[in-house]
Order: structure tokens, then C-alpha cells, then sequence
């Protein structure tokens, strides 16, 4: 059970019962000699340097090579000059833009308008709605793809099959622009909508009732007061989302390619997967897309610079105003509704319907007849299938535990200590958010394959696990850092000076106070690791397949019963994951939310 704070210091006392040692009287890095401490933190912060670093200093160096991975590579910037100058990179620009760009203001107006709707209105069934948004995100990007081609593909899509058989024509096809763009926007507006609700509690009412008085009707007032103090954080939303979709790989992947509409990730892929592979080309897209997406977050950073200006919170306590919608109170909850049904449930069940089918067929009532059960156990007939099932458990298991055990000790030294350089280990810890996951597979791809280690780790789980963690240790970090802000300095300084050691006290003090935040960490990226495709697609061998990568190779292959059978199988795995360990972490007391 996790202790509470007075706990703690009783257990800070209880160890100076202990015969005293040598008291350092500063903390972590400032004693002077190289104790057991300051072995570990040093460790540490070479690890996260180095899963930081090497994917990025290999990227940038591989674009400078010629023929890089042969014998003859030498310096050259003819990868730039053969790219840029040619009509193929400017045709990826416009698309990998326009896409990004029109997705990211689609999701994010979604998002806010059912943020605002959610927030300030007096609209009924609120947690239901707070269900329905939710729901895509979770689905992971590969099954969700999928689930949109069953749907609206114009063959054979559920959607489609309908809408023309009430009116002779189809209603979208998938493989366009504006069916990845609809695709992607409707996977990532839940995203805008978690960024703005919280955005909308916090704006105080009394702001908009002034204008109220004023004069200013309810528009006036929404466009004049809320939406500006608002502003700030839906344009953080409108750039991280940009940044999500341009480096996407999986709608990207399964809905552009078969169109023929390609992007940067596409077209990274299509260089990799080459023969032979064209690893200049590859690393000069990559260059591109990371400094795209590096112009993004700081846009983004320079939203925040000015944000006092829309600072309304105060001591002064205050509880937001809800909009009253009289009439359309019901409507507007009505929309919550159609989301779920459109974005949630058809998905789903298109998943569900043709993991139960011999061969894919659109529902009829004579196909009910066929409906089996026999994917799921050729799942588990095949080898291949039940090594992914595994090595995704392993993967997420090792990656959540190393992950949060690196970061543990990162947040230590940049919020506990006053080691002079600290900020400089804070930076490197939030590096790989700037690298999308593919071009941190790509990173590590050419390190491993390059550099002259006394061992091979390419093709092996443990490859894998080095990109999950490295991915992921940005978000380790946003938990740990939270909960390690809050626990006051007196307790690990009590601790000290009654004689315990320090690695005694962070056993005894910091990590049971740490725990909820370390359970929630764990979880996130547990559930995150099973959805990953674009970091592991360039590093995954038969061995060492995860099930994402089998789910999408089902796709490739045409083995789409086979594919939606796994898929529903992995959701399953994932909620029966999620279950364990809240009920392990609430049998110990431990309270989390991710």
C-alpha cells in the first residue's frame, strides 16, 4: 500500500536506527566522492544520452554518405543535391502538407467544437459522450485503418455496399486523399478534444459574463473571450496533431500506397524496402521530416512564450459557467451519438465481422450462415502468430519497466539535485519526441548495422526494446517528473542525516510515494508499445515479429480475416493487461490514472 507523506518521514526516522555513516549534507551529485550514488545517476544519464543521441547522430550522417553501409562511402552531399533538385521531393512536400495540414485543422476543430460542448455546456449524458469521443484513440492505428477500408473501400466496403444500393452510388472511397485525411482526422480529434477540455474548465466565467453585459451576443462572446483565452492551447493541439500525422505510417501505408498518393513516411518505406535499398534517399526524407516536425514543436513552444496574457486563474476560486442550449440540449448530445455509432462502433464491428468470416464478404443474411470461429484458433495454430503474441508481452513488459526505471533516476537529478548541467540531461530526455517513431527505427537501423560492435543485435527482441524505450522515455518522464515535484526534500534529508544510505532512502521513501505515478507510466506505455508499427517496421525480423507487425503483414498478405481475428485478439489481451494491474494496484492501495 502506498504510504502517506507522514509515513514516509516515520520511515525516514525509523532509519537512523542504524549505527550513523558519513552524512553528505548536499543531495545526488554535489558529494565529492564517487559513492554508489553517483555511480547510478552517471549511468543513467549516459543511457538516456545514448538511446537519444544515436538514432539522431546516425540519421544525420548517413544523408552525408555515399553508398553509406559500403565499402566505398565517403562524404558527399550528393543525397541532397539528387533529391532536392528533383520533382519527386516537391511532389512528396506538397502532399505530405496538404495532408498533414487539412487533417490537422479538421481533427482540432472536431475536438474543440466537442471539447466546448463537453466543457461549457449544459448538454446531458456528458460521460457517455466523454465514451463516445474517447473510444477511436484507443483502437490502435493499424486496426483502425483496416476498419475504415472494410467500411468505405469501393469494392467492398460496408458503407459503400449500402449507400449504393439506396442510391446508386458510393458514399467515399478510402483510397483517396480526402479518405486519409478523414481517417486520420477522425483518430486524432479525441486528441484535441482532451487538450481543450481542459482548457475550457479552466477560463474563468466571469471573463464572458462581463462581455455578456457589454453587449456582445453568445457568438460575440465565444469568439471575442473564449475562444482567444483558449487560443494557446488549440493551436498546441492543431501542432501536435500536424506532427503525429505527418510522420503517421499506417493510414500513410494501407490507405495512400494502394492509391498511388504517397509522403515522406510512404516514400521512406518504399527506399528501405528497395532493392538495393537506397539508404541515402531514405536519410535525407528523414532529415526533412525531422526538421519539419522540429519547426512544429517550436511553433508550439512559442505559443507558451506570451502566456501570461491568458492567464485567468487566480486565488480567487471559481467554477465555470455552463452555455445554456434550451432546445438543442438533446441535438447537441445527439451528435456525441452519431460519433460513437460513425467513428467507434461501425469500426469495431467491421473488425469483429470479418474476423468471424472463412473470406471476406459484406454482411447479408445469407452470409450469417458462415459466420465461424475458426481465425481465432488458426491464431494460435500458427508459431509465428503465438511468438509475436509473445514477444509483444515481453516487449511491452521490458520496455514499461526499463523505461520507467531510467527515468526514475532522470527525474531525480533534473528536480531533486543541483548537478550544474542538469538541464542539459532534461533535453536530452524529451529529444526523441522531435524524431518521429520512424525515423527513430531508421536511426537505430543504420547504427546497428554500421557501427563496429563486438556484438550483432540486429534481428533480436532486444533491438526492439532499445526503440520502444527510447520512444517512450519522454512519457515516462511527463509521470515521473509530476509525482517526484511533489514530494517535499525534508523526507530524503531526514533520511540522510539519520544515517541511512541514499540508495536507502530511495528505496524506502521515494519510490513507495512515486508508485501511483510509476503504475500509470507503466500502463500507458504498456498499452502504447502493443499499437506500435512505424518504429518497428524496419527492425523486426520473424523472429522477432510483435503482433502490430503481424497484424499489418496479414493485411499485406490478403489474409484479412486472419488479420481482423488477431486484431480483435490483441484488444483483448491489452484490456486483460489493463485489468491485472488495476486490480493488483488496487488490492495494494495504489491509485493512477493515465
Amino acid at each position: 500500500m502506498t504510504p502517506p507523506r507522514s509515513d514516509a518521514a516515520a520511515d525516514a526516522a525509523k532509519l537512523g536506527s542504524r549505527s550513523p555513516g558519513p552524512v553528505c549534507t548536499q543531495r545526488g551529485w554535489q558529494c565529492l566522492s564517487l559513492n554508489p550514488n553517483m555511480i547510478i545517476l552517471i549511468v543513467v544519464a549516459a543511457i538516456v544520452a545514448y538511446l537519444a543521441l544515436v538514432p539522431l547522430a546516425t540519421l544525420l550522417i548517413s544523408s552525408f554518405q555515399s553508398g553509406f553501409l559500403s565499402r566505398s562511402s565517403h562524404w558527399t552531399l550528393g543525397n541532397f543535391q539528387h533529391f532536392l533538385s528533383s520533382p519527386i521531393f516537391y511532389r512528396l512536400l506538397g502532399t505530405s502538407l496538404i495532408y498533414a495540414v487539412c487533417t490537422a485543422v479538421a481533427a482540432t476543430s472536431l475536438g474543440v467544437g466537442l471539447g466546448w460542448l463537453y466543457a461549457r455546456s449544459d448538454m446531458p449524458a456528458k460521460k457517455f459522450a466523454f465514451v463516445a469521443v474517447i473510444i477511436p484513440f484507443i483502437i490502435p492505428g493499424v486496426l483502425y485503418a483496416i476498419a475504415w477500408i472494410l467500411l468505405c473501400s469501393p469494392r467492398i466496403g460496408i458503407y459503400n455496399t449500402f449507400f449504393q444500393a439506396l442510391t446508386g452510388h458510393t458514399l467515399l472511397n478510402i483510397y483517396s486523399l480526402h479518405g486519409m485525411i478523414l481517417v486520420e482526422a477522425l483518430h486524432n480529434a479525441p486528441l484535441a478534444f482532451l487538450m481543450s477540455i481542459s482548457v475550457f474548465f479552466s477560463i474563468d466565467a466571469s471573463l464572458e459574463e462581463s462581455a455578456s453585459i457589454a453587449g456582445y451576443g453568445k457568438f460575440g462572446v465565444f469568439r471575442k473571450i473564449t475562444l482567444k483565452l483558449a487560443w494557446p492551447g488549440i493551436l498546441g493541439a492543431l501542432l501536435l496533431i500536424f506532427i503525429r500525422v505527418i510522420s503517421g505510417f499506417e493510414v500513410a501505408q494501407l490507405i495512400g500506397t494502394p492509391a498511388h498518393i504517397f509522403v515522406f513516411v510512404s516514400q521512406i518505406y518504399a527506399a528501405i524496402q528497395s532493392f538495393p535499398p537506397n539508404y541515402g534517399q531514405a536519410s535525407v526524407i528523414g532529415d526533412v521530416l525531422l526538421l519539419l516536425c522540429v519547426g512544429g514543436l517550436y511553433l508550439s513552444s512559442r505559443t507558451t512564450r506570451n502566456r501570461n496574457k491568458y492567464a485567468t486563474i487566480t486565488g480567487k476560486n471559481f467554477k465555470p459557467a455552463l452555455a445554456g442550449l434550451g432546445k438543442w440540449r438533446w441535438p447537441c448530445a445527439g451528435i456525441f451519438m452519431a460519433m460513437f455509432l460513425a467513428t467507434a462502433l461501425g469500426p469495431l464491428l467491421a473488425i469483429l465481422w470479418s474476423s468471424l468470416l472463412p473470406a471476406y464478404q459484406v454482411p447479408s443474411m445469407e452470409v450469417l450462415s458462415r459466420l465461424t470461429f475458426e481465425n481465432y484458433l488458426n491464431v494460435f495454430r500458427y508459431p509465428d502468430i503465438v511468438r509475436a503474441v509473445v514477444n509483444s508481452i515481453v516487449a511491452a513488459l521490458a520496455t514499461g519497466v526499463i523505461t520507467m526505471i531510467l527515468t526514475t533516476f532522470a527525474a531525480y537529478i533534473t528536480v531533486k539535485t543541483r548537478v550544474p548541467g542538469r538541464w542539459l540531461l532534461d533535453l536530452l530526455v524529451f529529444v526523441p519526441i522531435a524524431m518521429p517513431g520512424i525515423i527513430i527505427g531508421v536511426g537505430i537501423l543504420f547504427w546497428y548495422l554500421a557501427a563496429p560492435l563486438p556484438f550483432s543485435l540486429y534481428g533480436t527482441l532486444t533491438l526492439l526494446i532499445i526503440a520502444f524505450v527510447t520512444t517512450h522515455i519522454p512519457y515516462g518522464m511527463r509521470y515521473v517528473t509530476a509525482g517526484m515535484i511533489q514530494i517535499k526534500d525534508e523526507l530524503e534529508e531526514a533520511g540522510l542525516v539519520a544515517g541511512a544510505t541514499w540508495f536507502t532512502v530511495f528505496r524506502k521513501i521515494y519510490l513507495p510515494l512515486l508508485m501511483p505515478s510509476l503504475v500509470a507510466g507503466f500502463v500507458y506505455i504498456l498499452i502504447t508499445v502493443f499499437r506500435e508499427v512505424s518504429t518497428a517496421i524496419f527492425l523486426y525480423t520473424p523472429n522477432s515479429q510483435i503482433v502490430s507487425i503481424a497484424v499489418y503483414t496479414l493485411w499485406e498478405n490478403g489474409a484479412f480475416p486472419m488479420a481482423a481475428a488477431l486484431g480483435v485478439l490483441v484488444v483483448l489481451l491489452v484490456l486483460v493487461l489493463f485489468g491485472t494491474i488495476h486490480w493488483i494496484s488496487k488490492r495494494r492501495g495504489i491509485s493512477w490514472s493515465i
